[in-house]
């Protein structure tokens, strides 16, 4: 299978709108779900770490999710200098084989689900990875245009919150919100800067 992000890995990390976007999505988990130096975490869909690296050592564990090789490479650049034992790294889709490590008490995701064919098969992985009680968060672009990744490859043109949320709900997850929380500022594929709105939802495994 042809890795998308092959040639983007080395530069991904060059763009400050991902790292703003990083930023400002850790923020939410820290204000959405309660975690600390006793949690266990999983990101899915982890690429370069931009949000993994952040909030590792505030963590017991983390285990970093992807698909790409090429992203998991860089990330595993990244984190060979910084002495982070708590920290494993899996090259492993949710939607095709279940997690078999310890259940975190949280799993979040950030612009990972427009990338996966059925999000509601991925959701149904979450809920069957998190520990009982573990809270999800996840965030996403809003319904766009097509223009985001214009001739590149995505399964879906952002989502309708409500329709993500009814996905949560029919997966067994509980205490469910939604909000916006970000905008990214990129070119179009005609060069035009535009706006593209981001959504966070959280929810929990009763």
């Amino acid at each position: 299978m042809s890795d998308y992000f092959a040639e983007k890995a080395q530069t991904w990390d060059a763009q400050p709108m991902r790292e703003a976007m990083g930023a400002a999505f850790v923020a939410e988990l820290e204000s959405l779900a309660p975690f600390g130096p006793d949690t266990d975490a999983l990101e899915f869909g982890a690429g370069t770490g931009l949000v993994g690296l952040r909030l590792a050592p505030r963590l017991r564990s983390l285990a970093l999710l992807d698909t790409s090789p090429a992203m998991l490479a860089k990330l595993r650049e990244k984190l060979a200098p910084l002495g982070l034992p708590n920290v494993s790294v899996h090259h492993l889709d949710l939607t095709t084989a279940p997690w078999t490590g310890p259940p975190p008490r949280l799993l979040y995701a950030l612009m990972a689900l427009h990338h996966v064919p059925a999000p509601p098969k991925a959701i149904r992985a979450f809920h069957a990875a998190l520990a009982p009680g573990g809270h999800a968060v996840v965030a996403d672009l809003l319904p766009e245009d097509g223009s985001f990744h214009g001739a590149e490859p995505a399964y879906h043109n952002g989502f309708d919150p409500d329709i993500l949320l009814a996905w949560f709900r029919e997966a067994g997850f509980t205490d469910l919100t939604a909000h916006t929380f970000h905008t990214l500022h990129k070119p179009g594929p005609d060069g035009v800067m535009r706006d593209y709105g981001l959504f966070v939802l959280a929810g929990r495994k009763a």
